[in-house]
């Protein structure tokens, strides 16, 4: 049986630091053991964050046009296109190395203690454990957890994200159906290609897909209530989120927030939806309601503006490496990668 360790990061901010704890856990949910502990304070992550977001969304044109990719060249006034690349890419490596140096030195011995054990869980169980990341804050989830010095050796320890009162411990890749159901949905399409999406869920083995192109709100309601039920809800096109709310663009002139549509949510979940799959941009609205309100078991959401390649490249990665029978939380690492 594998194991979760769960790091819950509490009270606290990056200009105080924060309260935080290591549960390991059997998958069962079975409880092993917690320490606690405390990240110190850093005030230069939330500064480096923001510093290459804003250059990133320079680079997309984000303040122009939120569903495009060229470059912004009103905000980029004397600045090059092959400047800006280089900008967000000094940007990131600035915010990796600092995670990295606030990660692995503290003097607080609690932390040590949990890295500690932390190294002890992975080196026994390199290919059965997965790290949990658990906060009611989202710029925590934003962060670049996987540069973390404990985990670059081991590929296979998937990480994930959950709030402090909502994460379901044990997850098993299984279905009531002879093959696994997926309901696409592929929405607005304004400037992006969705062609190779189609073709990545086509080429699954053991699946049944039935794909939504650009429905009406009553259509893809109308699915969601099947009675057969489904164990995948993916969808691809444009989102975006509002505050905390996210919302899909189901067609070229209507869009949805998961409150528009819980209803029919909920009884797909009822009916054994499992996993939701936004393969959409700025994702985290979506993720947010359906994990904290509708209990959806997994959630898969791009955290910020993605080019229409990079999210092509992921899905087809990790269908790959899920149907090839990694766990889910490993397949999305390796996709990331």
């Amino acid at each position: 049986m594998g194991r979760v360790a769960i790091l819950k990061i509490l009270q606290g901010s990056f200009q105080q630091g924060f309260q935080v704890s290591l549960e390991v856990q059997e998958d069962s949910g079975q409880s092993l053991t917690e320490i606690a502990g405390r990240l110190p304070a850093n005030n230069n992550i939330e500064n480096l964050y923001q510093s290459w977001q804003q250059s990133f969304y320079r680079l997309t044109g984000k303040y122009r046009n939120h569903q495009g990719w060229d470059i912004d060249e009103s905000i980029a006034t004397n600045i090059s296109s092959s400047d800006l690349v280089t900008e967000c890419w000094q940007k990131v490596q600035y915010l990796e190395e600092n995670m990295q140096v606030w990660l692995q030195s503290s003097a607080d011995i609690s932390w040590q203690k949990i890295r500690e054990r932390l190294v002890q869980e992975i080196a026994i169980n390199p290919n059965q454990i997965r790290l949990i990341i658990k906060s009611e804050n989202l710029k925590i989830w934003k962060l670049p957890w996987h540069v973390w010095d404990l985990l670059s050796d081991y590929p296979n320890v998937g990480i994930g994200y959950s709030f402090n009162e909502h994460y379901q411990p044990w997850f098993k890749k299984t279905t009531t159906h002879d093959r696994v159901r997926i309901l696409a949905v592929f929405g607005d399409s304004n400037n992006i290609d969705l062609i190779e999406d189609r073709k990545a869920i086509d080429n699954l083995q053991d699946t049944e897909a039935v794909f939504l192109q650009q429905p009406n709100s009553r259509e893809l309601i109308q699915q969601l209530r099947c009675d057969r039920g489904w164990d995948i809800f993916f969808f691809a096109g444009h989102s975006r989120t509002e505050t905390d709310t996210g919302r899909i663009y189901i067609n070229e002139r209507e869009s949805l927030t998961i409150e528009q549509f819980q209803n029919a949510l909920k009884e797909a979940i009822s009916h054994g939806l499992k996993i939701a799959i936004f393969n959409s941009c700025d994702g985290l609205g979506l993720a947010k309601k359906l994990v904290a309100d509708l209990h959806i078991p997994v959630v898969i959401a791009m955290q910020e503006i993605v080019p229409d390649t990079v999210a092509q490249s992921f899905l087809k990665e990790f269908l790959i490496e899920y149907n090839s029978g990694h766990s889910l939380y490993t397949a999305v690492r390796h996709a990331q990668t």
